[in-house]
């Protein structure tokens, strides 16, 4: 996501949104770092990655660029299956919530600024600096 945003930009929005890439790219890369936690034994990092997967393609399929995280998310799911569950049903649903929740405000957070950009240009101002 944050290449597709960086190579579909105008030039003068890529050099004022670098760190809004960068941060577009780390909350759709959380399900897969959540994944990877949980491969240690514990399926319901695996659930909570599954879920957001799909919250988060759920959100951007208004350009249908969230397609691809549905194939993830379920193959999350299924990993969990195959795990066996460990510990009480409650310390499985609060990871779960927890990654949605925040995930979810994570995303919705990268909307709730926009910087401006100027896009005009003033050659009057740049022929008294120089």
């Amino acid at each position: 996501m944050g290449i597709l945003r960086t190579v579909n930009a105008e030039p003068v929005e890529r050099a004022a949104e670098v760190a809004g890439n960068v941060a577009f790219a780390v909350v759709f890369a959380a399900p897969a770092l959540l994944a990877l936690l949980g491969l240690r034994d514990r399926p319901s990092l695996l659930v909570a990655a599954g879920a957001l997967d799909l919250v988060l393609a759920f959100v951007t399929l208004i350009s249908l660029i969230g397609l691809v995280f549905v194939a993830p998310g379920v193959m999350f799911f299924v990993a969990a299956g195959q795990m066996r569950a460990g510990g009480s049903p409650s310390r499985s649903i609060a990871p779960v919530l927890v990654a949605l929740l925040l995930g979810t405000v994570a995303f919705f957070a990268l909307f709730a600024r926009e910087d401006p950009v100027c896009w005009a240009r003033n050659p009057l101002r740049a022929s008294r600096s120089a």
